[in-house]
């Protein structure tokens, strides 16, 4: 999943120009189309997935901060399929809990060779992390 993104040359969507292009989207029926519109939306969202995958670096050291950049990417797909045009909401509003959820799940599957649960997981990083701010102290 390690590959370099690139997202300079998108500009971000007004909220008129997604609503427009999720309305293109719905009443088409041709699948190259669809295809087009939906790569275009999550292209010019991409680099506010690659910005909320960069917050988890620190987070997440051990792990490649490309891998989080691929798993922004998906968690954005995600939300691309289940995505509400009509409510009135920014896909990308809509977005941001998708790519945060994403990214915490692919990590915690794939950070250790033993899997535990989700909550398990979260409980051991909060130990750690306060084992961490009493060895510093």
């Amino acid at each position: 999943m390690s590959k370099n993104y690139k997202c300079s040359n998108h500009k971000v969507f007004t909220i008129e120009e997604e609503f427009h292009l999720f309305e293109q989207y719905h009443a088409s029926n041709d699948e190259t189309e669809k295809d087009k519109i939906r790569n275009s939306i999550i292209e010019h969202n991409i680099k506010f997935a690659i910005a909320g995958a960069l917050v988890y670096v620190k987070r997440w050291n051990q792990v490649d901060p490309n891998d989080l950049k691929g798993y922004a990417v998906l968690g954005m797909i995600e939300a691309f399929d289940s995505f509400d045009h009509t409510r009135n909401v920014k896909f990308s509003s809509y977005a941001s809990w998708w790519v945060k959820c994403t990214i915490n799940r692919n990590v915690e599957c794939n950070e250790s060779l033993i899997r535990y649960p989700s909550n398990k997981h979260r409980e051991l990083y909060k130990h750690f992390k306060e084992f961490d701010i009493e060895k510093d102290d």
